[in-house]
């Protein structure tokens, strides 16, 4: 089903926005047509929760319209913001990728219209377009080289958005 007002054309303009899917050649119109079919449309009032930190998950969600914010538990329990997403943009990675809990709460901000897409369908179109898994591999690279990173004593007083571009830019052999 579609939220009222998209069709097919809107949707796969939508998914052409993610930056795994922006290339027509590498990811044909029939590859996510079939991708949709085997995924979730989901529409969200502001306030509602995609995800909740701590809980095990391996669904990726695909930010087609609105915003979503990220929060972690502070150390008094407490939310604390992290992120704002908007629309192009994708959350859940960290599960789908490593299979462990979830490290933040995701919440609406907006109404948002999200694809949520099971860790099946995204492990066969990783299967069948190397480039999508190239891009995810670089992805769980870079977050695994910004982890270690931020517990080098070297790093300590870095910013986090240093230590990133550092980490995108390292070569693993």
């Amino acid at each position: 089903y579609l939220p009222p007002g998209w069709d097919v054309p809107l949707l796969l303009g939508r998914l052409r926005e993610q930056p795994m899917f922006s290339d027509e050649k590498l990811v044909p119109d029939n590859y996510l047509l079939h991708f949709i079919a085997t995924s979730k449309m989901l529409t969200l009032m502001p306030g509602s929760v995609v995800m909740h930190e701590g809980e095990f998950g391996r669904e990726l969600y695909f930010i087609l319209e609105g915003r979503c914010e990220l929060s972690s538990a502070g150390p008094d329990g407490n939310d604390l913001p992290v992120a704002v997403l908007r629309r192009g943009e994708y959350l859940g990675e960290h599960g789908m990728l490593t299979g462990q809990q979830r490290n933040a709460t995701a919440r609406a901000q907006t109404a948002t219209v999200l694809l949520e897409v099971p860790e099946q369908v995204m492990q066969r179109l990783m299967e069948i377009v190397p480039a999508v898994k190239q891009f995810f591999d670089h992805l769980s690279t870079t977050r695994s080289i910004e982890s270690i990173l931020k517990r080098m004593a070297l790093f300590q007083g870095i910013s986090g958005m240093d230590i990133r571009q550092i980490a995108e830019q390292t070569q693993v052999k």
